[in-house]
């Protein structure tokens, strides 16, 4: 179980999270990568994918980790397949931003 400490000094547990393995890793995910722990952050989203394989999401925020980290092709392969799985989920706003995303990293 992931326990998240957002506020203060108590923790806030999301029962959602608790029945959604895949939601809460992602949430782990987040959380570390915005802490400066990408390395931390991808075995989260690592994670989150084996629980959910065609998480969107993920392979953004995993993108955007591997990219910080200079893994230029795995960032790649990451945007790549979260502009698929935004393309398929009907999230065109996601999918566009995914695409941008892409378009740079190839430069």
């Amino acid at each position: 179980m992931y326990i998240s400490r957002r506020s203060g000094d108590q923790p806030v547990i999301n029962t959602k999270e608790i029945l959604d393995p895949a939601k809460a890793l992602f949430q782990q995910g987040v959380d570390q990568s915005r802490q400066g722990n990408r390395v931390e952050a991808i075995q989260a989203f690592d994670r989150a994918l084996e629980q959910e394989p065609d998480h969107a999401d993920v392979y953004g925020h995993r993108c955007v980790a591997r990219w910080q980290l200079g893994d230029q092709q795995g960032a790649i392969a990451d945007c790549q397949q979260a502009v698929i799985f935004y393309l398929e989920q009907r999230r065109g706003k996601q999918h566009q931003y995914a695409l941008n995303m892409l378009q740079k990293l190839q430069k």
